[in-house]
Protein backbone atom coordinates (compact mmCIF):
# COMPACT_ATOMS: atom_id res chain seq x y z
CA UNK A 1 0.00 0.00 0.00
CA UNK A 2 1.48 3.30 -1.23
CA UNK A 3 0.13 6.63 -0.07
CA UNK A 4 1.48 10.22 -0.69
CA UNK A 5 -0.07 13.29 0.62
CA UNK A 6 2.41 15.76 0.15
CA UNK A 7 5.41 16.72 -1.34
CA UNK A 8 7.73 16.64 -4.57
CA UNK A 9 9.00 13.42 -5.83
CA UNK A 10 10.67 12.96 -9.34
CA UNK A 11 11.12 9.17 -10.77
CA UNK A 12 12.96 8.73 -14.20
CA UNK A 13 14.41 5.46 -15.12
CA UNK A 14 12.99 2.72 -12.84
CA UNK A 15 14.47 -0.18 -12.53
CA UNK A 16 13.99 -2.72 -15.48
CA UNK A 17 10.35 -3.54 -16.23
CA UNK A 18 9.03 -2.27 -12.79
CA UNK A 19 6.52 1.00 -12.94
CA UNK A 20 7.82 4.28 -11.68
CA UNK A 21 5.33 3.28 -8.52
CA UNK A 22 3.97 0.21 -8.25
CA UNK A 23 4.55 -3.42 -9.13
CA UNK A 24 7.89 -4.77 -10.29
CA UNK A 25 8.57 -7.31 -13.26
CA UNK A 26 5.75 -9.36 -13.62
CA UNK A 27 3.85 -7.59 -10.54
CA UNK A 28 0.24 -5.75 -10.07
CA UNK A 29 -0.39 -2.13 -8.98
CA UNK A 30 -1.36 -2.89 -5.40
CA UNK A 31 -3.06 0.10 -3.55
CA UNK A 32 -1.56 3.11 -4.41
CA UNK A 33 -3.20 6.29 -3.37
CA UNK A 34 -2.30 10.18 -4.17
CA UNK A 35 -4.00 13.15 -1.98
CA UNK A 36 -1.38 15.94 -3.06
CA UNK A 37 1.82 17.19 -3.80
CA UNK A 38 3.71 17.32 -7.27
CA UNK A 39 4.60 13.80 -8.54
CA UNK A 40 7.43 13.27 -11.60
CA UNK A 41 6.84 9.46 -13.11
CA UNK A 42 8.93 8.36 -15.77
CA UNK A 43 9.21 4.18 -16.10
CA UNK A 44 11.80 2.32 -18.26
CA UNK A 45 11.35 -1.37 -19.57
CA UNK A 46 8.44 -2.04 -19.50
CA UNK A 47 6.53 -0.59 -17.14
CA UNK A 48 3.72 1.56 -15.88
CA UNK A 49 4.55 5.42 -15.15
CA UNK A 50 2.09 4.36 -11.89
CA UNK A 51 0.10 0.95 -11.75
CA UNK A 52 1.82 -2.85 -12.44
CA UNK A 53 5.19 -3.65 -13.89
CA UNK A 54 6.01 -5.54 -16.85
CA UNK A 55 2.75 -7.85 -17.26
CA UNK A 56 1.36 -6.83 -14.20
CA UNK A 57 -2.09 -5.16 -13.82
CA UNK A 58 -2.75 -1.81 -12.72
CA UNK A 59 -4.06 -2.55 -9.01
CA UNK A 60 -6.29 0.29 -7.54
CA UNK A 61 -4.81 3.44 -7.85
CA UNK A 62 -6.79 6.70 -6.39
CA UNK A 63 -5.91 10.38 -7.04
CA UNK A 64 -7.39 12.60 -5.10
CA UNK A 65 -5.69 15.95 -5.81
CA UNK A 66 -2.44 17.54 -6.76
CA UNK A 67 -0.15 17.14 -9.90
CA UNK A 68 0.59 14.11 -11.38
CA UNK A 69 2.80 13.96 -14.19
CA UNK A 70 3.10 9.75 -15.26
CA UNK A 71 4.85 8.41 -18.29
CA UNK A 72 4.94 4.53 -18.91
CA UNK A 73 7.00 2.77 -21.74
CA UNK A 74 5.25 -0.31 -23.33
CA UNK A 75 3.38 0.12 -20.40
CA UNK A 76 0.47 2.67 -19.09
CA UNK A 77 0.92 6.37 -18.01
CA UNK A 78 -1.78 5.09 -15.33
CA UNK A 79 -2.56 1.67 -15.50
CA UNK A 80 -1.05 -1.55 -16.30
CA UNK A 81 2.22 -2.69 -17.55
CA UNK A 82 3.54 -3.92 -21.11
CA UNK A 83 2.28 -6.76 -22.57
CA UNK A 84 -1.04 -7.63 -21.37
CA UNK A 85 -0.99 -6.03 -18.26
CA UNK A 86 -4.82 -4.45 -17.72
CA UNK A 87 -5.95 -1.02 -16.22
CA UNK A 88 -7.02 -2.28 -13.29
CA UNK A 89 -9.25 0.33 -11.17
CA UNK A 90 -8.29 4.05 -11.40
CA UNK A 91 -10.08 6.88 -9.79
CA UNK A 92 -9.69 10.38 -10.29
CA UNK A 93 -11.47 12.87 -8.13
CA UNK A 94 -9.22 15.63 -8.87
CA UNK A 95 -6.53 17.02 -9.36
CA UNK A 96 -4.36 17.76 -12.61
CA UNK A 97 -3.44 14.59 -14.38
CA UNK A 98 -0.84 14.04 -17.27
CA UNK A 99 -0.65 10.30 -18.32
CA UNK A 100 1.30 9.17 -21.40
CA UNK A 101 1.96 5.66 -22.76
CA UNK A 102 4.65 4.33 -25.14
CA UNK A 103 4.89 2.50 -27.78
CA UNK A 104 1.71 0.81 -27.81
CA UNK A 105 0.58 1.80 -24.42
CA UNK A 106 -2.85 3.71 -23.59
CA UNK A 107 -2.16 7.20 -21.62
CA UNK A 108 -4.88 5.98 -18.88
CA UNK A 109 -5.63 1.62 -18.71
CA UNK A 110 -4.18 -1.12 -20.30
CA UNK A 111 -0.22 -1.46 -21.49
CA UNK A 112 0.84 -2.92 -24.80
CA UNK A 113 -2.19 -5.72 -25.40
CA UNK A 114 -4.15 -5.19 -21.97
CA UNK A 115 -7.42 -3.98 -21.73
CA UNK A 116 -8.89 -0.54 -20.22
CA UNK A 117 -10.06 -1.94 -16.80
CA UNK A 118 -12.17 -0.14 -15.29
CA UNK A 119 -11.27 4.14 -15.41
CA UNK A 120 -13.89 6.60 -13.39
CA UNK A 121 -12.86 10.12 -13.33
CA UNK A 122 -15.05 11.94 -10.84
CA UNK A 123 -13.20 15.24 -11.56
CA UNK A 124 -9.67 17.32 -12.09
CA UNK A 125 -8.28 18.15 -15.33
CA UNK A 126 -7.18 14.79 -16.98
CA UNK A 127 -5.07 14.59 -19.62
CA UNK A 128 -4.38 11.45 -21.20
CA UNK A 129 -2.05 10.78 -24.57
CA UNK A 130 -0.56 8.65 -26.53
CA UNK A 131 3.61 9.16 -27.60
CA UNK A 132 3.75 6.05 -29.75
CA UNK A 133 2.16 3.32 -31.37
CA UNK A 134 -1.54 2.64 -31.34
CA UNK A 135 -2.79 2.79 -27.57
CA UNK A 136 -5.92 4.87 -26.40
CA UNK A 137 -5.37 8.02 -24.94
CA UNK A 138 -7.94 6.28 -21.93
CA UNK A 139 -9.04 2.64 -22.45
CA UNK A 140 -6.53 -0.21 -24.09
CA UNK A 141 -3.80 -0.59 -25.19
CA UNK A 142 -2.63 -2.01 -28.85
CA UNK A 143 -5.11 -5.31 -29.12
CA UNK A 144 -6.67 -4.34 -25.91
CA UNK A 145 -9.84 -3.28 -25.44
CA UNK A 146 -11.82 -0.37 -24.00
CA UNK A 147 -12.61 -1.43 -20.85
CA UNK A 148 -15.60 0.09 -18.58
CA UNK A 149 -15.09 3.99 -18.48
CA UNK A 150 -17.19 6.26 -16.53
CA UNK A 151 -16.93 9.89 -16.45
CA UNK A 152 -18.96 12.35 -13.94
CA UNK A 153 -17.04 15.50 -13.86
CA UNK A 154 -13.61 17.53 -14.72
CA UNK A 155 -12.05 18.03 -18.01
CA UNK A 156 -10.88 15.74 -19.83
CA UNK A 157 -8.81 15.60 -22.97
CA UNK A 158 -8.80 12.19 -24.38
CA UNK A 159 -5.81 11.71 -27.49
CA UNK A 160 -4.95 8.41 -28.72
CA UNK A 161 -2.18 7.24 -31.41
CA UNK A 162 -1.96 5.20 -34.82
CA UNK A 163 -5.55 3.73 -34.84
CA UNK A 164 -6.34 3.76 -31.34
CA UNK A 165 -9.19 5.32 -29.72
CA UNK A 166 -9.54 8.94 -27.97
CA UNK A 167 -11.66 6.63 -25.63
CA UNK A 168 -11.77 3.13 -25.89
CA UNK A 169 -9.74 0.28 -27.94
CA UNK A 170 -6.12 0.29 -28.99
CA UNK A 171 -5.75 -0.27 -32.50
CA UNK A 172 -6.53 -4.04 -32.94
CA UNK A 173 -8.75 -4.32 -30.54
CA UNK A 174 -12.31 -5.66 -31.02
CA UNK A 175 -14.54 -3.71 -28.18
CA UNK A 176 -14.85 -0.23 -27.97
CA UNK A 177 -15.76 -1.06 -23.98
CA UNK A 178 -18.59 0.96 -22.23
CA UNK A 179 -18.77 5.15 -22.09
CA UNK A 180 -20.79 6.73 -19.49
CA UNK A 181 -21.03 10.31 -18.94
CA UNK A 182 -22.45 12.18 -15.84
CA UNK A 183 -25.50 14.79 -16.25
CA UNK A 184 -24.06 17.86 -17.74
CA UNK A 185 -20.57 16.20 -18.52
CA UNK A 186 -19.01 17.36 -21.74
CA UNK A 187 -16.04 15.49 -23.19
CA UNK A 188 -13.93 16.43 -25.94
CA UNK A 189 -12.25 13.63 -28.05
CA UNK A 190 -8.99 13.87 -30.06
CA UNK A 191 -7.03 11.79 -32.52
CA UNK A 192 -4.38 14.37 -33.19
CA UNK A 193 -3.44 17.61 -31.19
CA UNK A 194 -5.50 19.69 -33.55
CA UNK A 195 -8.82 17.69 -34.24
CA UNK A 196 -11.14 17.65 -31.32
CA UNK A 197 -14.74 16.92 -31.52
CA UNK A 198 -17.43 16.97 -28.83
CA UNK A 199 -18.67 13.92 -27.37
CA UNK A 200 -22.65 13.78 -26.73
CA UNK A 201 -22.41 10.53 -24.94
CA UNK A 202 -24.88 9.38 -27.97
CA UNK A 203 -22.76 8.71 -31.00
CA UNK A 204 -19.48 6.74 -29.59
CA UNK A 205 -18.24 5.01 -32.93
CA UNK A 206 -18.48 8.53 -34.60
CA UNK A 207 -15.57 10.55 -32.35
CA UNK A 208 -13.27 7.41 -31.58
CA UNK A 209 -12.54 6.63 -35.46
CA UNK A 210 -9.33 7.81 -36.47
CA UNK A 211 -8.86 10.90 -38.68
CA UNK A 212 -7.72 11.09 -42.16
CA UNK A 213 -5.49 13.69 -43.27
CA UNK A 214 -6.05 15.06 -46.35
CA UNK A 215 -2.60 15.86 -48.90
CA UNK A 216 -2.83 18.01 -52.02
CA UNK A 217 -3.56 16.03 -54.94
CA UNK A 218 -3.94 17.20 -58.96
CA UNK A 219 -4.43 13.92 -60.32
CA UNK A 220 -6.38 11.80 -59.11
CA UNK A 221 -10.19 11.81 -57.79
CA UNK A 222 -10.35 12.13 -54.17
CA UNK A 223 -13.08 9.67 -52.39
CA UNK A 224 -14.43 10.86 -48.55
CA UNK A 225 -15.52 7.37 -47.51
CA UNK A 226 -18.40 6.38 -45.28
CA UNK A 227 -17.81 6.68 -41.97
CA UNK A 228 -14.50 8.35 -42.36
CA UNK A 229 -13.50 12.03 -40.18
CA UNK A 230 -11.24 13.86 -42.73
CA UNK A 231 -9.08 16.89 -41.83
CA UNK A 232 -5.73 19.27 -42.31
CA UNK A 233 -2.73 19.78 -41.15
CA UNK A 234 -1.63 22.47 -43.29
CA UNK A 235 -3.23 23.96 -45.87
CA UNK A 236 -4.08 21.42 -49.41
CA UNK A 237 -5.37 22.02 -52.29
CA UNK A 238 -7.28 19.03 -54.56
CA UNK A 239 -7.33 20.14 -58.41
CA UNK A 240 -9.29 17.02 -59.55
CA UNK A 241 -12.65 16.09 -58.21
CA UNK A 242 -13.48 15.01 -54.47
CA UNK A 243 -16.45 12.91 -54.01
CA UNK A 244 -18.42 12.03 -50.88
CA UNK A 245 -19.57 8.24 -50.40
CA UNK A 246 -21.86 7.80 -47.79
CA UNK A 247 -21.72 9.76 -44.53
CA UNK A 248 -18.65 12.03 -43.83
CA UNK A 249 -16.91 14.46 -41.54
CA UNK A 250 -14.71 17.18 -43.03
CA UNK A 251 -12.94 18.98 -40.24
CA UNK A 252 -11.09 22.33 -40.55
CA UNK A 253 -8.41 23.35 -37.87
CA UNK A 254 -8.04 27.02 -37.57
CA UNK A 255 -5.57 28.51 -39.58
CA UNK A 256 -6.03 26.14 -42.84
CA UNK A 257 -7.37 25.97 -45.78
CA UNK A 258 -9.03 23.16 -47.89
CA UNK A 259 -9.46 24.40 -51.64
CA UNK A 260 -11.65 21.75 -53.50
CA UNK A 261 -10.79 23.40 -57.31
CA UNK A 262 -14.01 20.96 -58.75
CA UNK A 263 -15.83 21.52 -55.91
CA UNK A 264 -16.83 18.76 -53.74
CA UNK A 265 -20.04 16.39 -54.86
CA UNK A 266 -22.49 15.12 -52.42
CA UNK A 267 -25.01 13.85 -54.21
CA UNK A 268 -28.52 11.98 -53.15
CA UNK A 269 -28.25 9.36 -50.55
CA UNK A 270 -24.86 10.76 -48.96
CA UNK A 271 -24.29 13.38 -46.29
CA UNK A 272 -21.66 15.65 -45.48
CA UNK A 273 -20.99 17.55 -42.29
CA UNK A 274 -18.11 20.49 -42.21
CA UNK A 275 -16.47 21.23 -38.90
CA UNK A 276 -14.85 24.44 -38.41
CA UNK A 277 -12.97 25.81 -36.13
CA UNK A 278 -11.62 29.61 -35.88
CA UNK A 279 -11.13 30.32 -39.25
CA UNK A 280 -10.69 27.05 -40.80
CA UNK A 281 -11.73 27.49 -44.24
CA UNK A 282 -12.92 25.34 -47.46
CA UNK A 283 -13.01 27.12 -50.94
CA UNK A 284 -14.66 24.59 -53.17
CA UNK A 285 -15.71 26.01 -56.78
CA UNK A 286 -17.67 23.63 -59.13
CA UNK A 287 -17.01 22.90 -63.18
CA UNK A 288 -19.43 22.99 -65.43
CA UNK A 289 -22.92 22.22 -64.07
CA UNK A 290 -21.97 21.38 -61.13
CA UNK A 291 -22.33 22.68 -57.74
CA UNK A 292 -19.58 24.40 -55.33
CA UNK A 293 -21.08 21.45 -52.91
CA UNK A 294 -23.67 19.24 -53.37
CA UNK A 295 -24.82 17.54 -57.23
CA UNK A 296 -23.85 17.55 -60.63
CA UNK A 297 -23.96 17.66 -64.44
CA UNK A 298 -24.46 14.06 -64.74
CA UNK A 299 -27.16 12.23 -65.15
CA UNK A 300 -28.63 10.89 -62.20
CA UNK A 301 -26.17 12.62 -60.32
CA UNK A 302 -27.89 15.83 -60.67
CA UNK A 303 -29.70 16.22 -57.29
CA UNK A 304 -27.55 17.06 -53.88
CA UNK A 305 -27.83 15.18 -50.70
CA UNK A 306 -27.48 16.29 -47.55
CA UNK A 307 -24.85 18.77 -46.10
CA UNK A 308 -24.58 20.28 -42.76
CA UNK A 309 -22.51 23.30 -41.61
CA UNK A 310 -21.59 24.02 -38.06
CA UNK A 311 -18.39 25.96 -38.14
CA UNK A 312 -15.49 27.71 -40.03
CA UNK A 313 -15.54 29.51 -42.96
CA UNK A 314 -17.08 28.11 -46.92
CA UNK A 315 -16.98 29.78 -49.64
CA UNK A 316 -19.00 27.89 -52.40
CA UNK A 317 -19.25 28.52 -56.02
CA UNK A 318 -21.20 26.98 -58.54
CA UNK A 319 -20.94 26.92 -62.44
CA UNK A 320 -22.91 27.17 -65.66
CA UNK A 321 -25.79 26.22 -63.81
CA UNK A 322 -24.82 24.59 -60.51
CA UNK A 323 -25.84 26.06 -57.32
CA UNK A 324 -23.38 27.45 -55.16
CA UNK A 325 -24.16 24.76 -52.17
CA UNK A 326 -27.10 22.41 -53.38
CA UNK A 327 -28.44 20.78 -57.02
CA UNK A 328 -26.53 20.67 -60.09
CA UNK A 329 -27.57 21.43 -63.48
CA UNK A 330 -31.45 20.31 -63.39
CA UNK A 331 -30.56 18.96 -59.99
CA UNK A 332 -32.90 19.61 -56.58
CA UNK A 333 -31.66 20.60 -53.00
CA UNK A 334 -31.62 18.05 -50.76
CA UNK A 335 -31.20 18.82 -47.16
CA UNK A 336 -28.98 21.88 -45.97
CA UNK A 337 -28.26 22.86 -42.45
CA UNK A 338 -26.46 25.65 -41.15
CA UNK A 339 -25.64 26.14 -37.56
CA UNK A 340 -22.56 28.31 -37.78
CA UNK A 341 -19.74 29.45 -39.27
CA UNK A 342 -19.72 32.19 -42.08
CA UNK A 343 -20.68 30.81 -45.43
CA UNK A 344 -20.79 32.45 -48.76
CA UNK A 345 -22.82 30.61 -51.84
CA UNK A 346 -23.19 32.06 -55.24
CA UNK A 347 -24.47 30.32 -58.54
CA UNK A 348 -22.00 31.93 -60.67
CA UNK A 349 -23.74 31.45 -64.00
CA UNK A 350 -26.40 30.52 -66.30
CA UNK A 351 -29.55 30.06 -63.01
CA UNK A 352 -27.99 28.44 -60.25
CA UNK A 353 -29.38 29.59 -56.78
CA UNK A 354 -27.00 30.50 -53.93
CA UNK A 355 -27.96 27.72 -51.70
CA UNK A 356 -31.02 25.72 -53.18
CA UNK A 357 -31.69 24.23 -56.53
CA UNK A 358 -29.51 24.18 -59.83
CA UNK A 359 -30.98 25.52 -63.05
CA UNK A 360 -34.05 24.41 -63.45
CA UNK A 361 -33.73 22.88 -59.72
CA UNK A 362 -35.91 23.01 -56.79
CA UNK A 363 -35.35 24.23 -53.43
CA UNK A 364 -35.51 21.50 -50.94
CA UNK A 365 -35.39 22.08 -47.11
CA UNK A 366 -33.14 24.40 -46.07
CA UNK A 367 -32.29 25.37 -42.31
CA UNK A 368 -30.32 27.73 -40.70
CA UNK A 369 -29.96 28.39 -36.70
CA UNK A 370 -26.65 30.34 -36.81
CA UNK A 371 -23.90 31.72 -38.91
CA UNK A 372 -23.16 35.27 -40.86
CA UNK A 373 -24.44 33.56 -44.27
CA UNK A 374 -24.32 35.49 -47.89
CA UNK A 375 -26.74 33.63 -50.60
CA UNK A 376 -26.23 35.29 -53.92
CA UNK A 377 -28.24 33.29 -57.11
CA UNK A 378 -27.47 34.29 -60.76
CA UNK A 379 -29.96 35.44 -63.44
CA UNK A 380 -33.55 34.64 -61.79
CA UNK A 381 -32.33 31.55 -59.86
CA UNK A 382 -33.18 32.82 -55.45
CA UNK A 383 -30.62 33.39 -53.45
CA UNK A 384 -31.85 30.92 -51.02
CA UNK A 385 -34.16 28.60 -53.08
CA UNK A 386 -34.87 27.22 -56.61
CA UNK A 387 -32.98 27.79 -59.43
CA UNK A 388 -33.59 29.78 -63.05
CA UNK A 389 -37.21 27.42 -64.12
CA UNK A 390 -37.43 25.52 -61.12
CA UNK A 391 -41.31 25.37 -59.45
CA UNK A 392 -40.51 24.63 -55.83
CA UNK A 393 -38.84 27.34 -53.45
CA UNK A 394 -38.76 24.40 -51.13
CA UNK A 395 -38.68 25.45 -47.45
CA UNK A 396 -36.67 27.59 -45.25
CA UNK A 397 -36.46 27.24 -41.57
CA UNK A 398 -34.89 29.83 -39.26
CA UNK A 399 -33.96 28.92 -35.81
CA UNK A 400 -35.00 30.98 -32.96
CA UNK A 401 -33.25 34.39 -33.16
CA UNK A 402 -31.78 34.08 -36.45
CA UNK A 403 -33.06 37.06 -38.81
CA UNK A 404 -32.79 37.40 -42.56
CA UNK A 405 -32.32 39.84 -44.46
CA UNK A 406 -33.77 40.21 -48.35
CA UNK A 407 -32.97 41.66 -51.42
CA UNK A 408 -34.09 42.56 -54.91
CA UNK A 409 -31.71 44.83 -56.09
CA UNK A 410 -28.23 44.31 -53.60
CA UNK A 411 -29.10 47.82 -52.40
CA UNK A 412 -32.39 47.60 -50.28
CA UNK A 413 -32.58 45.52 -47.21
CA UNK A 414 -35.80 44.39 -45.74
CA UNK A 415 -36.61 41.51 -43.04
CA UNK A 416 -37.45 38.34 -44.53
CA UNK A 417 -40.99 37.79 -42.95
CA UNK A 418 -41.59 34.05 -44.00
CA UNK A 419 -43.27 34.77 -47.06
CA UNK A 420 -41.57 36.73 -49.36
CA UNK A 421 -38.37 34.70 -51.06
CA UNK A 422 -36.21 37.26 -53.28
CA UNK A 423 -33.76 36.72 -55.38
CA UNK A 424 -30.33 38.06 -52.90
CA UNK A 425 -30.33 37.13 -49.08
CA UNK A 426 -28.40 37.05 -46.32
CA UNK A 427 -28.33 36.20 -42.55
CA UNK A 428 -27.56 39.56 -40.57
Amino acid sequence: NITINSGTLNISGAFTGGAGIGGGPGGNGGNITINGGTINVIADGGGAGIGGGYKGNGGIITINGGTVNATGECGSGIGGGGVEGNGGTITINGGTVIATGKDGAAGIGGGLEGNGGNVTINGGTVNATVNDGGGAGIGGGVDGNGGNITINSGTVNATGGNGGDGIGKGSGGTDDGTLTLGDGVKLKVSYNNSIWSDYDGTNHDKYMKTVTILTSSSSYITYLEDGHIYSLNSDVTIDHFVIVSGNVDLFLPDGYTLTASRGIIVTEGNSLTINGEGIGTLIANGVSGFAGIGGTVDVGEHDCGNITINGGIVNATGKDGGAGIGGGWKGNCGNITINGGTVSAIGESQGGAGIGGGFSGNGGNITINGGTINATGNLSADGIGKGQGGTDVGTLTLGEGVKLKVSSDNSIWSDYDGTNRRRYMKTV
